[in-house]
């Protein structure tokens, strides 16, 4: 899962370290290193513990939400803002099954499932939350192979799984939405490639590899971003491992970046 944080704000990349190091770039060059927590509000809501038995626990503003177990990368759990005090904390619980609470400040929603752990182990996952929509991007790791899975949450009702791709290995799943067009990336064999959906994730063309430019060691990281991005939405994007400040997501479609 993502290790940094980034804030793109034109000319100023803002790069996080959790818990506590922020370091600002302009024009690939290094401004200042400052010691700051990283303002992200969605996250001020909800922290996490281990109680007296060593198990992980998730709390919300001082009450306990549930128990989880951290994705296979490493990050605990992933919340994302859909409106005002409300948010979706994606996590998995105890028991491996991979789901969602919705969360206000009055309110803790029920777990609602939407991977068993019996149908293969969690390798990656990205989340895409809108006003009205849930999509869900997962690597499923199975003996011998690695399946690229999508589903997507209307009205309450979960799609059945779509398997986009089928590798020896697959890594670093992303999603981006531009207009009407759902955008699913991902790494095979280290190469950036990407699936795309014209219809909001109703349905697919074909996997494809991104022939342009991109950095050599991509990984995934949170961002936020203090922009208008007209009809352009991700909660993730691509940044060089040994470069963070260079963010790589799709340039040939998003003049943003």
């Amino acid at each position: 899962m993502p290790k940094y944080y980034v804030n793109h704000t034109g000319r100023d990349v803002y790069c996080y370290y959790p818990p506590s190091k922020c370091r600002i770039w302009r024009d690939s060059k290094l401004l200042s290193e400052v010691s700051t927590e990283f303002p992200l509000d969605a996250k001020g809501i909800i922290s996490s513990g281990i109680d007296d038995d060593g198990v992980a626990y998730i709390l919300k503003l001082g009450e306990r939400v549930d128990y989880y177990k951290a994705f296979p990368l490493g990050e605990p759990y992933i919340i994302q803002a859909t409106g005002s005090g409300h948010f979706v904390l994606f996590y998995q619980n105890k028991d491996g099954d991979v789901g969602y609470r919705e969360v206000t400040e009055k309110r803790t929603g029920p777990f609602h499932r939407f991977h068993n752990f019996k149908s293969g182990n969690i390798y990656d996952a990205s989340f895409l939350t809108t006003f009205d929509e849930l999509h869900v991007l997962m690597i499923v790791r199975s003996p011998f192979s690695y399946q690229l899975l999508y589903r997507k949450k209307t009205e309450d009702v979960f799609t059945p799984p779509v398997q986009l791709w089928e590798a020896p290995k697959i890594e670093h799943c992303l999603l981006t939405l531009i207009g009407n067009e759902l955008h699913a990336t991902c790494m095979i064999g280290g190469r950036p490639h990407r699936v795309i959906s014209i219809d909001e994730g109703d349905s697919f063309g074909q996997m494809e590899l991104y022939k342009r430019k991109f950095c050599a060691e991509p990984i995934k990281a949170n961002f936020t971003s203090q922009q208008v991005t007209d009809g352009w939405l991700a909660r993730q994007v691509y940044v060089d491992k040994n470069a963070p400040w260079d963010v790589q997501m799709l340039p040939d479609i998003v003049d943003f970046f």
